[in-house]
């Protein structure tokens, strides 16, 4: 099987598992907020904005180098898994000596004993790390995508059973726990074997370089994309946190399956065909508008049946959420789209330029919503939907430099999408504004369907030859 079909049978087991599993997790998750406070998922939100570092950092930006490098043998493999298990260990040492400030910190005595039993989940994390990225680099995403699919199956049902039961917040930090235990030893299962971990470090010396700008990005993009909560908490109390954090958790759904798989796909393909500059050119922006057509509707949908589906999914306490999801959800496609450029130049082993992107992206977005913060949830969001257009294309002006990809090329090439997408929100709106009025599961589905429809029709005859890629890419 060429490269191309492995990638797009790969593709396809990824998004029908991603989607056939979502639609199942999403049901419980919705149960599970309308259980919950938002002062409960405030304080959530600081554990997973304090262990989001942790966790991009965890594997030492190795798993990546694993799936990257044109050649690895079994020593390196050892070596890496070695390495990568001594340096959780260090992650939950360093966890358990900084729960206590950062409790203090925060004038939060419950978020000390909630982080240090979080902290157990990078000793499971650390022996899935191997198995993962060996699955990616050989393109099996059918076996990891089962597993992942289960795996955010054990995650949403355990942590609605645990809310049932009025653990409040930790039902969530359970609910992580026994989800990773399965997907660790599920991984290490389907591999077949299991790499005993080697602390020589010679033999992964050439895979550092690598991994070390990895972890440099991950550890950057962390600061600005984490930011909005911490600044947030210490300004004003858990429940508004909870409330910025619910919208932000919404909004960010369809981004934390779809990058996954986005991340896989390029990192692996284009890995492959680096050295053939033009075709990467070619490839990325196709790629590109391909995923602008699917990626702006569903956000824009979203946006635009905002004011329905709150109340419909996660109840009317949560009706402060309405507005800052209605504004992250213009801004993700955009968040989503620097996604496969940042891993197109990290396959093209440029990951410096990477940095170099990360940083201005940083210092544009920390200083914009520290700004925004000051005018609380709302202004938060309004300095993503600001600065981050900024940043997104100061960011591919200097990628083009080394990869010859134009921010006019990008724009033109997702901007059918957007163009569609707007003129759906805007009709969707009025539709629901001066006809529907009424919240109502009716309501939704006349919405959803009047929007399907308008944005269906538009991009059709606005970009023909992506629609026609889309479907030969189904049809394969």
């Amino acid at each position: 099987m060429s490269l191309e079909k492995k990638l797009i049978h790969a593709l396809k087991w990824s998004a029908v598992s991603k989607f056939l599993s979502q639609l199942i997790n999403w049901c419980f998750t919705f149960l599970t907020i309308r259980l919950l406070t938002p002062d409960d998922y405030g304080l959530f939100a600081i554990i997973m904005a304090s262990l989001a570092l942790f966790t991009l950092i965890n594997e030492f930006g190795l798993g990546a180098a694993l799936v990257q490098t044109k050649e690895l043998n079994e020593i390196q493999i050892k070596s890496a898994n070695g390495f990568i298990i001594v340096i959780n260990i260090f992650i939950l040492l360093l966890i358990l000596l900084i729960s206590s400030p950062l409790s203090t910190f925060f004038d939060e005595p419950r978020l000390s004993s909630l982080l240090n039993m979080s902290a157990i989940q990078f000793l499971l994390g650390a022996l899935a790390v191997v198995p993962r990225s060996l699955l990616t680099r050989n393109i099996d995403f059918k076996n990891k995508e089962i597993i992942f699919a289960i795996k955010g199956f054990i995650a949403a049902f355990s942590t609605y059973v645990f809310a049932l039961q009025g653990y409040g917040v930790w039902s969530l930090i359970y609910g992580s726990l026994l989800s990773s235990l399965f997907a660790t030893i599920a991984l290490n299962i389907v591999i077949k074997r299991f790499y005993f971990p080697s602390l020589s470090l010679s033999p992964i010396r050439p895979l550092l370089g690598f991994s070390i700008n990895m972890l440099a990005q991950r550890t950057i993009w962390w600061l600005y994309t984490q930011a909005d909560i911490f600044i947030l908490k210490k300004l004003f109390i858990s429940s508004i946190v909870g409330i910025f954090f619910t919208a932000k958790h919404l909004a960010s759904m369809p981004q934390d399956k779809l990058s996954s798989i986005i991340n896989d796909i390029v990192l692996t393909g284009f890995s492959k065909i680096k050295d053939d500059i033009v075709n990467v050119r070619k490839q990325t922006l196709r790629l590109l508008s391909m995923l602008s057509t699917i990626i702006f509707p569903i956000y824009y949908g979203i946006a635009a049946t905002s004011e329905i589906l709150v109340p419909l999914l996660i109840g009317e306490q949560w009706l402060a959420t309405i507005e800052p999801l209605f504004l992250l959800c213009l801004i993700y496609p955009l968040r989503m789209l620097n996604v496969p450029i940042a891993e197109v130049l990290n396959a093209l082993g440029l990951t410096k330029v990477n940095i170099t992107g990360l940083i201005i992206n940083s210092s544009i977005m920390l200083t914009s919503i520290f700004i925004g913060s000051q005018w609380g949830i709302l202004g938060v969001c309004y300095a993503w939907l600001i600065g981050y257009p900024i940043a997104f294309a100061l960011f591919n002006i200097i990628a083009s430099k080394h990869t010859g990809i134009t921010l006019f090329s990008i724009i033109k090439s997702i901007s059918p999408a957007f163009i569609s997408s707007v003129v759906m929100l805007l009709s969707v709106q009025s539709l629901y504004h001066y006809v529907l009025i009424e919240v109502s599961i009716l309501s939704f589905i006349i919405s959803a369907l009047t929007g399907a429809i308008i944005y269906l029709s538009l991009i059709s005859l606005s970009n023909k030859s992506t629609c026609k890629d889309i479907i030969a890419f189904i049809k394969k």
